[in-house]
């Protein structure tokens, strides 16, 4: 019986079913208002709200009980259903996408089932009332309690249910889409598969593995039950075979828990290996029907991991090898995915040799994302995409899974897919988006636009993107000769997020210049082409007798009944029509010294699918003067970029090195406008003492640059200049650096001030204690902290070359021809050189680990506080003193040849990897909340930046303050863009490095 819950004045309970069709009952709901939600219904055995029929009535019942003191009339009520999207929230939290209503489909009063009129309720009386609507489309559909004459979003959201096409029957190996099982079906809590089989889902992530029972042996009752109900509803699991249930490592009889709980070790002992190779075993033997493949925890990272990891890399690498060797046994094919992102899989297994143990490789690549894919396929492997986390946005999560398709991924997982709303188990989260503390499965609208994605491309193979050169965005999908024809084209207008790159405020997530919404007017004189929209519903032709798309974040679905050749011949026939700026503007600084009058350079890019003419403006700072300010571009043909050269008639050179150039585009449809500050970005040539005193700078005439960050005012630098101690150290916010470059013929020299008020010190990599472990035998957990190893603690200077465009690096994981297939609007490669510099501290263990050992047993005997009598009580975190003076090091992070990987304690050495750069010189002085870096560093060790008079080079540097990059000089600048993985740590997004330097000698 359904459970009574208050609203307003009114307790409502609603039981959805279809009539008609011979539809059955598919769910029942219970509602009530914010503030006072608590349902704990759930219909095993029914899909919630889900139906295939948009002609066919959805009827509703309602139990209404009147808790007010007087009697209501009840005919103040009505009943809305209108069609739901998501609603943009912030697309880098799982839960922050609330619905919004874009379409009222229709309004009905509530009648009693016994007189079909509702009157008076009286205080008490509980009156059942129903209705049934018809949506006439597919959908996502909210229904809602609302006023008469209220607006169609005043009503109080009720209820949803969707209407999608019917699902193929039986499972699909090859299936696009991985889903997240919720957590009571992980629990076997649950078993009604069918809201994810009505979608049209074929794959769950969903472990299937054994507990213990009390006498140690393998208890197969929950995951007889979950692969039953798996074979049931036609699915597919993606089995996590590191799920152990076994003996954990313990200290006093209870689990290791680190830092207040931030940690669980839920890993088998070493002693227990081979146990976990039976387990392994036996599980593919028993399920490998519906569990066809396995995942060995997929955050396996030793910087940290939220999946109860906190092994070494070593220790990770004999779990693999167990876990692999075990599946193997049990079937030789059986495939075995690892890892996490690609950067993690570099780190863990590709710098240990072990990929001969995996088949496919896993990743998070919201970051990075084509890398993994490319990188798998030169070894050999597969490539999942089994946990993204994207937004619940509809729109947002259809074109991310697009977007992974075409990037090489052959399935791919959100995380937490957000499909049904809200999940069941999920009550300790306050889920705002439909309604709060509810475990009742109702369909969400992320679900029902994978459901209709599903339809529309399951079982036709992505072959290539039509127009990759520029916007719109166009994936074709191809049948293969011996299955039935259905080619297809997914057109989405505008991407603004990708992963994490978001671009709310910038535009497209490529392009983020375009900020406009379109249309794509495609001819279709034979009729062959059908298009549907984003939730399914078939396009109306135009006047003309073709189509015109809306090119908007949602996904369009265009088919063809003559072919994929013919898809493709139409849609890039077709005519984008933006309705505001489809141009992008690039500016470069001045490579040269100003008395030379170098020109300004300028480059404009057209990111649309039309021709189009253009007129750029370019407005000098104060003091300057152009020959020509303003220069036109015509017929800038889709995806073409041209560079204008505005010559300089007069100059006025400021000590700050910063010249504000304003640029306008304009275009027919638009244009754009902004203002970046260009610099005299050059390397003089010059030797210098490094010894801490940069007055020798001031003799050779070098060029510094300034950049800010956080509050720190730009302008506040203009009025300082030579020399460099003047910069003040007491200047409030943010962080200011200021740097320059110089050069001879065996030397590269560098200098910089960085304003920082409070000093964080790397562990020395020369010497000293930057990891510690458990003693034996549990001596393959890290005691605590996980490493903190160069680029990710404390406080440094870093700087990079980028020389060498994609085909033409050395990247031992990505031979030439795998580089150019890494995408480009994404993602930058590595920079060719990079290191870091900055004070290593040798420390010492404050406690050794026997005494925090004993402390701990001697808590849980006798607890202090209920933090040492719970299950997990807290391991102290291991504490560090620091020994003499901080010693200044330069570390080689990455040069041509090295391996792209994070320095780990058990990553394997390689001849050319990381390491203290010989020969390099470091002095590093502090003054109150001033740093004062100089260091010169051998061309040898840089020996394919070739240092010529005039020639161009890209570089960057950045400033690193207790682990985290405070100030870029790269970032924000129209050249770069935050695109990619270029430095380390490799697992945050960073900026291309396309920022241009010249070596100069001002003596010639």
């Amino acid at each position: 019986m359904p459970r009574l819950c208050h609203l307003r004045s009114l307790f409502f309970a609603i039981t959805v079913f279809a009539s008609g069709s011979g539809a059955s009952v598919h769910a029942h709901y219970a509602h009530a208002p914010l503030s006072a939600w608590r349902t704990t219904t759930f219909a095993p055995g029914q899909a919630a709200g889900i139906f295939f029929e948009p002609a066919a009535p959805v009827a509703l019942e309602f139990s209404v009980e009147n808790v007010a003191a007087d009697s209501i009339s009840l005919d103040r009520y009505v009943v809305r259903v209108a069609r739901t999207r998501s609603l943009v929230g912030n697309p880098q939290s799982i839960w922050d996408s609330p619905y919004k209503n874009v379409e009222l489909i229709g309004e009905w009063p509530l009648r009693s089932l016994a007189s079909n009129s509702p009157g008076e309720l009286s205080p008490g009386r509980v009156l059942k009332l129903s209705l049934s609507a018809t949506t006439g489309k597919y959908g996502h559909f909210s229904v809602m309690i609302a006023l008469r004459g209220g607006a169609v979003d005043d009503g109080y959201r009720a209820a949803a249910f969707a209407v999608v096409y019917p699902p193929a029957k039986g499972p699909k190996p090859e299936s696009y889409f991985l889903a997240t099982a919720d957590d009571t079906m992980t629990r076997g809590e649950s078993t009604d598969f069918s809201i994810p089989e009505r979608y049209g889902i074929k794959w769950l992530r969903l472990p299937i593995t054994p507990r213990f029972s009390a006498d140690g042996q393998f208890d197969w009752t929950i995951p007889d039950r979950l692969a039953a109900a798996l074979r049931r509803h036609g699915l597919l699991s993606l089995n996590d075979i590191s799920t152990w249930a076994g003996p954990l490592p313990m200290i006093g009889g209870k689990p290791i828990t680190y830092a207040w709980g931030r940690k669980v070790n839920l890993i088998p002992r070493p002693e227990d290996f081979p146990l976990f190779g039976q387990q392994v075993e036996q599980v593919i033997k028993r399920y490998g029907d519906v569990s066809p493949a396995a995942y060995l925890r997929n955050e396996p990272w030793e910087k940290g991991s939220i999946t109860f990891y906190h092994g070494t890399g070593h220790y990770y690498g004999e779990w693999l090898k167990v876990a692999s060797t075990a599946a193997r046994r049990a079937s030789p094919d059986f495939p075995i995915l690892a890892a996490d992102a690609i950067t993690n899989f570099e780190d863990n297994i590709q710098m240990r040799g072990l990929t001969d143990y995996v088949d496919i490789t896993s990743h998070h690549a919201d970051l990075e994302a084509s890398r993994g894919a490319v990188q798998s396929a030169v070894l050999g492997k597969r490539a999942w995409e089994t946990e993204d986390w994207l937004s619940h946005y509809d729109a947002y999560l259809i074109a991310n899974l697009t977007m992974k398709i075409a990037h090489g991924f052959e399935k791919s997982n959100p995380g937490d897919p957000g499909l049904y709303q809200t999940q069941p188990g999920h009550n300790g989260h306050p889920d705002w988006r439909f309604v709060p503390n509810s475990s009742i499965a109702l369909p969400a609208p992320a679900g029902q636009a994978v459901s209709t994605w599903l339809h529309f491309i399951e079982g036709v193979k992505f072959t290539r993107e039509i127009s990759p050169s520029h916007l719109p965005w166009m994936f074709l999908f191809e049948s293969a000769a011996d299955a039935p024809a259905k080619h297809a084209a997914v057109v989405i207008g505008r991407i603004k997020a990708y992963g994490y790159g978001y671009h709310e405020a910038h535009g497209d997530v490529a392009w983020p210049a375009v900020t406009a919404f379109g249309k794509l007017q495609v001819a279709d004189t034979d009729r062959a082409l059908s298009v549907y929209d984003f939730s399914g519903n078939a396009i109306a032709r135009d006047a003309r007798g073709g189509f015109e798309i809306p090119l908007n974040e949602e996904a369009h679905y265009v088919i063809s009944t003559r072919g994929a050749s013919d898809v493709e011949a139409k849609l890039r026939a077709a005519r984008a029509e933006y309705a505001g700026n489809t141009l992008q503007a690039t500016l470069l600084d001045f490579t040269q010294p100003l008395e030379k009058k170098p020109a300004v350079r300028v480059s404009v890019r057209n990111n649309a699918q039309a021709t189009t003419d253009a007129e750029v403006k370019l407005t000098p700072p104060t003091g300057w003067r152009l020959v020509a300010p303003t220069q036109s571009l015509a017929a800038l043909k889709p995806g073409e970029s041209r560079e204008l050269a505005f010559e300089v008639a007069e100059t006025a050179e400021v000590a700050a090195n910063r010249y504000p150039f304003s640029v306008e585009v304009k275009s027919p449809t638009g244009g754009l406008r902004f203002t970046e500050n260009l610099h005299v970005a050059i390397f003089r040539r010059g030797t210098v003492n490094v010894d801490g005193d940069l007055s020798d700078w001031e003799k050779i005439g070098a060029l510094p640059v300034t950049v800010s960050s956080g509050a720190a005012a730009p302008d506040a630098v203009e009025k300082y200049w030579f020399p460099f101690m003047n910069l003040p150290a007491g200047h409030a916010g943010g962080t200011q650096v200021r740097f320059a470059g110089a050069w001879d013929d065996d030397y590269f020299y560098l200098c910089a001030e960085v304003q920082d008020a409070e000093a964080h010190y790397r562990p020395s990599m020369r010497e000293g204690i930057y990891f510690t472990q458990h003693e034996a035998p549990l001596d393959f957990l890290y005691w605590g902290v996980t490493p903190e190893f160069v680029s990710t603690a404390g406080d440094g200077l870093k700087i990079a070359f980028d020389i060498h465009r994609a085909g033409e690096k050395n990247d031992p994981w990505l031979p030439p021809e795998a580089q150019k297939k890494v995408d480009a609007r994404f993602e930058a490669l590595s920079a060719d050189y990079e290191y870091d510099l900055y004070l290593g501290a040798k420390n010492r263990l404050a406690e050794s680990y026997a005494t925090v050992r004993d402390r701990h047993l001697a808590r849980i005997a006798n607890p202090p506080d209920d933090n040492y009598r719970k299950p997990n009580p807290p391991f102290e975190d291991p504490r560090f003193v620091i020994e003499g003076e901080p010693q200044p090091e330069v570390w080689r992070l990455m040069a041509p040849g090295v391996p792209r990987h994070n320095y780990y304690p058990f990553s394997n050495r390689l001849e050319r990897d990381q390491g203290l750069v010989p020969r390099a010189t470091l002095v590093v002085k502090r003054e109150g909340a001033l740093w004062r870096y100089e260091a010169a560093i051998p061309w040898s060790e840089l020996a394919e930046v070739k240092p010529v008079v005039g020639r161009e080079v890209r570089f960057s540097f950045y400033v690193l303050n207790d682990g985290k990059r405070s100030a870029a000089w790269a970032s924000g600048r129209s050249a770069s863009g935050g695109r990619s993985q270029t430095i380390h740590p490799t697992w945050y997004r960073a900026d291309a490095i396309e920022t241009v330097w010249s070596f100069q000698d001002f003596a010639r």
